[in-house]
């Protein structure tokens, strides 16, 4: 069976998902929702990357992520997965697919 993954860290774990034979699109966007909960990150740096990343690699709408982020994300093409962004506190965030 092929598994499919994503994490969130930033040496240590912060949001984990995986599954069998599930959307890809629709597990980033669970552990994007799981990771962003309670966060304030309207003014963080990685923003506008995190958001594009939702817009083209998750199935959140850009309703949602502009709620999270206060940008949609849309035109910023952020590559391919493996990405490093600023922490939101200090550091640097890795989102992986596995």
């Amino acid at each position: 069976m092929y598994m499919t993954a994503w994490e969130i860290r930033d040496g240590e774990r912060e949001a984990y998902v995986s599954e069998g034979e599930g959307d890809v699109k629709s597990l980033l966007g669970d552990v994007i929702s799981m990771w962003t909960q309670n966060r304030n990150l309207q003014d963080w740096e990685g923003k506008e990357k995190m958001a594009a990343i939702c817009f083209y690699y998750s199935d959140l709408s850009e309703h949602e992520i502009k709620a999270i982020f206060g940008v949609t994300g849309e035109g910023d093409y952020p590559g391919e997965p493996h990405w490093e962004l600023p922490h939101p506190n200090e550091g640097i965030l890795y989102i992986e697919k596995s």
